[in-house]
């Protein structure tokens, strides 16, 4: 009896699947448009395109999913971005749920609790092995790790996180919905490299957001810039320096400052030092892409 069970359970799953898989492959092609040839473009350019169309302080639609308890994980679409729903509310979880949609979230409340825990313990254990440097304390670790696995925020959830992306080898970006806030992780978004996936996270990781098919790295320049004509801000990492040492990064990045006055306070050029050396990555990705097209 117990044989036939899952054998009919079995059968049961597969079928679901084998819908799923017609249903996405329906809509896809329903969706799937010629894409333009691309052009290489300076990224001073893309930006001062981004900031002058009409629609850059549109947001882009977000279709919301009640939750992400079954099977059926939300279609991707050409132009709008899912968010789904995921519990429990904490950083682990949500990183699990995009990493495995069709074995965490497919598990009751309670085995997906026993997955964080026992994930949690393997990830305190492979950062005491892995995760070396003043980056990384242990006691600082191991706490981040418990944090965001049980809860939301807490003042060792930036060491969990950063933890998580570096055991993981991700990118994450976290909204804020309501102070129109971006947060990166890791922080320094200039030492960011397109070949790490990127995964986007509300932020009191209920939500997972899913970008638009075809949303890659090449996009992330034009998306950062739309977010900040829509009235977004995003933390950065500050470069460090006397003014001399700040004029020199970025002048070996090539960070345009001439729009700033000749004696600039320093607070201005770190700041316009770290936003363009982020801008100038991103742009290095979007000119890569055409080059390799």
């Amino acid at each position: 009896m117990q044989r036939e069970r899952q054998q009919y359970q079995q059968r049961h799953q597969q079928r679901d699947r084998n819908t799923n898989d017609r249903d996405r492959d329906r809509h896809t092609n329903q969706y799937k448009q010629a894409a333009p040839e691309p052009q290489p473009v300076e990224w001073s350019a893309v930006v001062d395109w981004i900031r002058a169309n009409p629609h850059g302080s549109t947001p882009p639609p977000v279709s919301m999913e009640s939750t992400i308890e079954c099977i059926n994980i939300p279609v991707e679409s050409v132009s709008i971005w899912t968010q789904m729903h995921v519990e429990p509310s904490t950083p682990l979880s949500c990183l699990l749920g995009a990493l495995d949609a069709e074995g965490y979230n497919v598990s009751t409340e309670s085995g997906r609790r026993a997955i964080l825990r026992e994930t949690c313990t393997g990830l305190q254990v492979r950062a005491e092995k892995e995760l070396k440097g003043r980056a990384y304390p242990k006691t600082k670790m191991d706490a981040g790790l418990v944090e965001v696995t049980e809860k939301e925020h807490s003042p060792w959830c930036p060491y969990g996180l950063a933890g998580l992306a570096a055991l993981y080898k991700i990118q994450m970006v976290i909204l804020n919905e309501t102070d129109k806030k971006l947060t990166f992780v890791p922080e320094d978004v200039a030492a960011w490299t397109k070949e790490i996936p990127v995964y986007y996270f509300a932020h009191n990781f209920r939500s997972i957001y899913v970008p638009p098919r075809g949303f890659g790295a090449h996009m992330l320049l034009n998306w950062l810039v739309e977010k900040e004509g829509a009235g977004w801000t995003w933390e950065f990492k500050e470069v460090k320096g006397t003014i001399a040492e700040i004029r020199q990064f970025c002048e070996d990045r090539g960070v345009d400052l001439t729009d700033l006055p000749a004696k600039a306070k320093k607070e201005a050029l770190v700041e316009k030092a770290s936003r363009g050396a982020v801008y100038k990555l991103l742009g290095q990705w979007v000119n890569e892409m055409h080059s390799a097209a």
